[in-house]
Order: C-alpha cells, then sequence, then structure tokens
C-alpha cells in the first residue's frame, strides 16, 4: 500500500512530536529540584526535603544560638545546634528540639558524595516571636 506524499509527512510529524514530548517530560522528571520546607513548631525547628537525588545523601540543619537576652548573656549553647542525617530515601526530616523563643535563621543543606545538591537559609520563629 503506497500512501499519498501529505500522509506519510503528517504521520512523521505526529511520530516526532510524541519522540519530542517523551523526551522533554523525562527530562524535566529527572531533573527536577528538591522540594524543601522549613519551619517551627511548638519548641521544634523542622526541616524536609523531598524529591531528592538517588544515592546515600547527608544533610544537616544548623540552628543559631538563641539572641541575647536581657542580661547579656547568651541563651544556650553558644554554637548553636547541628542536627545530621542520612538517607538513601527520596525524602528526610530533621528535628531541633527544645528551641528557646525566639526568631532564627536556620540553615538546611544536603551533599552527596563530592556533590552538593541544595543549601538554603530561612528564618523561623520559636515561641511566636518574629
Amino acid at each position: 500500500m503506497i500512501l499519498p506524499k501529505l500522509t506519510r509527512t503528517a504521520l512523521a510529524v505526529a511520530v516526532g512530536a510524541s519522540a519530542l514530548t517523551a523526551t522533554a517530560l523525562g527530562s524535566s522528571t529527572a531533573s527536577a529540584a528538591p522540594a524543601t520546607k522549613v519551619w517551627a513548631d511548638g519548641s521544634s525547628i523542622y526541616a524536609r526535603a523531598d524529591r531528592l537525588p538517588p544515592g546515600l545523601k547527608e544533610c544537616g540543619l544548623h540552628v543559631p544560638p538563641a539572641p541575647y537576652d536581657i542580661v547579656g548573656t547568651y541563651l544556650g549553647s553558644q554554637q548553636g545546634t547541628n542536627i545530621n542525617g542520612t538517607t538513601r530515601g527520596s525524602s528526610i526530616t530533621l528535628v531541633m528540639r527544645g528551641a528557646w523563643p525566639a526568631s532564627y535563621v536556620v540553615r538546611f543543606e544536603c551533599t552527596r558524595t563530592d556533590d552538593f545538591i541544595f543549601g538554603i537559609d530561612r528564618r523561623v520563629s520559636v515561641g511566636g516571636l518574629s
């Protein structure tokens, strides 16, 4: 069976378009950036990342020391608190409990064997303070 030239051209365009669509969908899904969320609830500070790439990842949440109180001394440790975790999964949640009421700028980051995945700084308020 011989197809008319217009039908063969339309078929080639349709096949080419579907191949481009499949390639575009595959590459956008593979390169999706991790979704991150940092929040406070009660006296705890949470950090969550989803859509992490495959392989072993090391993630850290750094909470600085609480700000000066009225006497001029730090509340708690002057080094702040580091919470670290590892995962081979696609998500991780880190929790720092026992934060003093204050506003903090926390650092949340993940790496994978000499490969930086993401790092963000976010302000959170503990105890309703801003």
